[in-house]
């Protein structure tokens, strides 16, 4: 409902969620009586609605609230923090019955096996193993940044800075990540799991080529060391994908909502994608899962090399058919919605005659003979540049 429109119906939610329409009107009534101040519904004539102003930060903290009632996470983070406990101890501390604790470990094992981790009952104690430890450790930073709400506390947040050797960057989306990893691994360190050190190491055959992309196509420098944050980054997606296949969320996502308004700038997305296929070839692995996140590190951390990238396309050319003056104000239009991504050229009619026919032209003449051009009314309106927007797309990343 965030994403696509402001409302739907309840068969519709039913079909897409596979949960029956008696299921969500529960699920709705929940939601009224415990966030009514976050989210207000209105389901007349069986449509479900939200209504009043709601943001990413409210549909995130509902996420994170619902998440840290579920029993289920509450005895996951328990067993990890504190293992080897009596599952009296848990059934007390929570208040169910020994029974019911089994259960739910049954119910959160059904979901580790996906990840060879399980939570095992030895002589009534409890406590989490794993084929491969890294693998859990990564797992459970994800798990612990989540049910945190992507902000550990402050002072431990400062204490872990303080312990770790890690390069960290400036950078809010990934160093909780870092740090969370290095509080799962203490944890577990203290507990008496130690890293397989014969665990699987991977070769990076893409090494050279990947730097010489991120080097020439992307930073515009000789300086090695300028790509080496992103380079990092990349190599961890691609063990991931290729070893520890971790998701990059369990239960709450930080960037959909940026990627939502990013595809609304429709040249900005498509040089991203342009980019991120050119990645996809040199790592041969699918980044599709990770979309999102390098979207935004690419616009955020490194603004300047997507304008860089986009800038080395050809040149678009503007033509006006009453001057030269009026061709540069529809150039200075275009320069100003394009935010400099790409590089237009003033030309006249006359010389169009010298200029290849595949090569695009905006124009506001109507009847001008041209195979790829634009057409643009006299003032360049903002629903003109819209248009103008999808015409350019569709034609550089034929």
């Amino acid at each position: 409902m965030t994403y696509k429109k402001k409302y739907i119906s309840l068969v519709d939610l039913s079909i897409f969620l596979k949960e029956s329409e008696e299921t969500l009107s529960r699920d709705f009534d929940y939601l009224e009586n415990f966030y009514g101040d976050f989210v207000c519904i209105d389901r007349d004539r069986s449509k479900i609605e939200l209504l009043g102003s709601y943001s990413y930060e409210k549909i995130k903290y509902i996420q994170y609230s619902i998440l840290n009632k579920s029993l289920n996470i509450l005895l996951l983070r328990q067993i990890f923090i504190r293992p080897y406990q009596n599952v009296r101890l848990y059934a007390k501390l929570f208040e169910k019955s020994e029974e019911f604790i089994i259960i739910s470990i049954n119910h959160i094992n059904s979901e580790l096996i996906k990840y060879s981790m399980e939570i095992k009952v030895v002589n009534n104690k409890c406590f989490i193993t794993a084929e491969v430890e890294e693998k859990l450790r990564k797992l459970m930073s994800v798990f612990w940044v989540e049910i945190n709400l992507f902000a550990l506390d402050e002072n431990l947040f400062g204490y872990l800075k303080d312990q770790t050797e890690l390069s960290l960057d400036e950078n809010e989306i990934l160093t909780p990540y870092y740090l969370s990893y290095v509080y799962v691994s203490s944890i577990r360190e203290k507990n008496g799991f130690k890293i397989n050190k014969d665990e699987k190491v991977l070769e990076y055959l893409f090494k050279e080529k990947l730097i010489k992309f991120l080097k020439k196509e992307l930073f515009n420098t000789k300086n090695e060391e300028l790509v080496i944050p992103l380079f990092n980054l990349l190599v961890k997606i691609f063990e991931n994908e290729t070893y520890y296949k971790i998701p990059i969320k369990l239960f709450i996502s930080q960037l959909d909502f940026f990627n939502k308004s990013l595809k609304n700038k429709v040249y900005l997305y498509h040089e991203l994608q342009s980019i991120i296929t050119s990645l996809v070839n040199i790592l041969g692995i699918d980044l599709f899962e990770y979309e999102n996140l390098l979207n935004y590190i690419l616009i955020v951390n490194y603004p300047d090399i997507v304008k860089f990238y986009a800038s080395k396309r050809r040149f678009l050319y503007v033509n006006s058919e009453f001057s030269v003056y009026h061709a540069n104000f529809l150039k200075q239009k275009l320069v100003t919605y394009f935010d400099n991504y790409y590089t237009f050229k003033i030309i006249s009619t006359e010389e169009l005659k010298c200029l290849n026919e595949n090569e695009l032209v905006i124009t506001n003449q109507r009847y001008l003979p041209w195979k790829n051009k634009v057409l643009v009314d006299d003032y360049a309106s903002s629903y003109d540049l819209k248009k103008i927007e999808l015409d350019i797309v569709s034609h550089i990343h034929l």
